[in-house]
């Protein structure tokens, strides 16, 4: 299967919930534009099948999604690298 048709299937058959979970499952905003065989991506799809209103809140889902996770893993590099500069700056406290 590829990520732009298991989104369409799911969205035809009325399973917004189901493509909401697998745009949320995916790894990285990369993986959610991968294009099919024709070079569209799942939102492009949904959009040529007059699903826009889907297409929408999937769109924004993923732009939220991503954000969000790219703001978390840039908190946990930072928080680890303040921990990291700590352990240099206080090396008796171990």
């Amino acid at each position: 299967m590829h990520p732009a048709t298991d989104i369409d299937d799911v969205t035809k058959a009325g399973q917004e919930a189901a493509a909401a979970a697998i745009v949320e499952a995916m790894p990285s905003r990369a993986a959610f534009e991968v294009q099919d065989g024709a070079g569209r991506t799942a939102i492009e799809l949904l959009r040529q099948e007059d699903m826009g209103g889907i297409a929408r809140r999937l769109d924004a889902l993923a732009t939220k999604h991503f954000f969000d996770s790219d703001a978390a893993a840039a908190a946990a590099a930072a928080a680890g690298g303040a921990a990291a500069a700590t352990d240099v700056e206080n090396p008796e406290e171990d």
